[in-house]
């Protein structure tokens, strides 16, 4: 871009992060309930700052067969500091902006749940063993507006 030092194109193409991040899990054998808490900070050199919170259950509801799984995520963050949802009427118009609502400051909450079962195919089909079938669905919501609902199906194989 015309105008800019080359210096700041190189800023505006770097970005320096850092995320920490703790857990606690607990599995209670005797019920086969497992249980994951977790939290995240992250910061970075474009003025976010975001705290995540996750509890995830499991429950086995028939032993190797099938499980249930609930988990709750909250997260919140600052905005990049040239996040704007105006255009700018007397600032520089060359100036790094954006309007991306994932830049943005908001406040997030998921809820999830999944079900897995899990089969084997039997000596005819070795490959399978140790195989499941998973139907999730997941609920994300924003304050800045955006929502989201996914269901997914998924197969997979221990190898």
């Amino acid at each position: 871009a015309e105008g800019l030092d080359p210096m700041d194109i190189l800023d505006l193409q770097t970005r320096l992060r850092h995320a920490f991040r703790g857990s606690l899990q607990q599995a209670i054998p005797k019920t086969r309930t497992y249980a994951d808490a977790s939290y995240r900070f992250y910061v970075d050199d474009i003025g976010i700052t975001a705290h995540t919170a996750q509890l995830t259950l499991t429950q086995y509801v028939l032993p190797n067969e099938l499980w249930l799984r609930a988990g709750y995520r909250f997260h919140t963050q600052t905005a990049a500091y040239f996040w704007t949802d105006l255009w700018p009427q007397d600032g520089d118009p060359e100036a790094p902006r954006t309007a991306d609502s994932d830049l943005s400051a908001f406040i997030a909450h998921e809820v999830s749940g999944a079900v897995r079962w899990f089969y084997d195919a039997g000596p005819v089909f070795n490959a399978l063993r140790a195989s499941w079938l998973e139907l999730t669905y997941a609920h994300y919501e924003r304050d800045n507006g955006l929502h989201v609902d996914v269901v997914g199906l998924g197969w997979g194989h221990a190898i």
